[in-house]
């Protein structure tokens, strides 16, 4: 009886540990690099960046298309995509002044994901509101999710609450 309460005990806190890791990354580590990617393409000046994908060494996917487009000011930054398998995909994102991820939308009206981000004076990430919709045939589909997180006095992330459809 014990053994299996303490396996339920490590499942538990084995399966919170890992949904902790994810948010982290899709959360924070994915800002991060869409902020330095946006920083990288202002200093090299670039306004169009076009993504090619082989099969081999050296054949081209025919069905494959990805392309981004940067804004004059480096402030919006659209990127399209396309393949044989997952269709068609449009997202795009926006950046503050001081080069900020503050909004990305992905998708298209009919079905889109538009997150909007919040940060703290030292530019930490502080809140994420993703807000999902659908329709399909008549049928509307509206869900909320919101991440919060603080951090300590190092910055380093602490705590993150979870508010979904509020």
């Amino acid at each position: 009886m014990i053994k299996q309460v303490l396996i339920a005990i490590l499942l538990i806190v084995t399966f919170n540990n890992s949904t902790v890791a994810q948010f982290y990354y899709k959360d924070i580590l994915s800002n991060k690099e869409a902020i330095a990617e946006r920083k990288m393409l202002e200093a090299q000046k670039k306004k169009t960046v076009v993504v090619k994908s082989f099969e081999s060494a050296t054949e081209e996917s025919k069905d494959f298309f990805c392309e981004k487009k940067i804004s004059a000011d480096y402030l919006k930054i659209e990127t399209k995509t396309r393949s044989g398998l997952t269709g068609k995909s449009i997202l795009t994102s926006f950046f503050n002044k001081k080069g900020l991820l503050v909004k990305s939308t992905d998708g298209e009206e009919s079905n889109a994901t538009v997150s909007t981000y919040s940060y703290d004076h030292t530019d930490n990430l502080i809140q994420i509101t993703t807000t999902s919709h659908s329709s399909y045939d008549g049928f509307v589909t509206l869900a909320t999710e919101v991440h919060q997180y603080s951090y300590n006095d190092k910055g380093m992330p602490l705590r993150l609450l979870v508010i979904k459809n509020d």
